[in-house]
């Protein structure tokens, strides 16, 4: 570093204003001219590797707070599910004690159903043939010749 400060320093002392350099016309020494400009190149390229340095530092400081921050979701997501699956575990294990009730009742009543059809069958067959049985007892055996009673009020007079 203290070459890179010599350097800067030797540089930027001798600022003159612009008159007086045109009226100083010193010669100049190439040689050094040429170790002044290397020592700039190098100074330049000691500063780039430094900002090279420094943006790799941060994308890798950015990488490592990103993986820790997707760590930190998951863990923290994964804690949640396990907090909703035991408060749902109660109400889970109460919709499969409904089914299985519901279940139970569904048989009881197809059940029930199933026997009242039967019921009502044999209820419709049994008033058909007490109708037939009704219906021979009591026609005539022979046609009335009305329809309607000799005394009502509809009968020709």
């Amino acid at each position: 570093m203290d070459g890179i400060l010599g350097c800067l320093t030797r540089l930027l002392l001798p600022v003159q204003s612009p008159k007086e350099h045109r009226v100083q016309k010193p010669s100049r020494d190439t040689k050094s001219d040429e170790n002044d400009i290397q020592d700039i190149v190098d100074v330049l390229s000691d500063i780039q590797t430094v900002i090279v340095k420094g943006i790799a530092n941060k994308f890798n400081n950015v990488h490592k707070e990103v993986r820790a921050g997707r760590e930190e979701l998951l863990h923290d997501a994964a804690e949640d599910l396990h907090a909703l699956a035991d408060a749902y575990a109660t109400q889970y294990n109460s919709f499969i004690a409904l089914e299985e009730s519901y279940s139970k009742h569904r048989a009881t009543m197809t059940h029930h159903w199933e026997g009242f059809i039967k019921s009502s069958e044999q209820l419709q067959d049994d008033l058909k043939k007490a109708l037939q049985k009704h219906d021979r007892n009591i026609s005539a055996k022979t046609f009335p010749k009305s329809l309607l009673p000799p005394n009502s009020r509809f009968s020709k007079r």
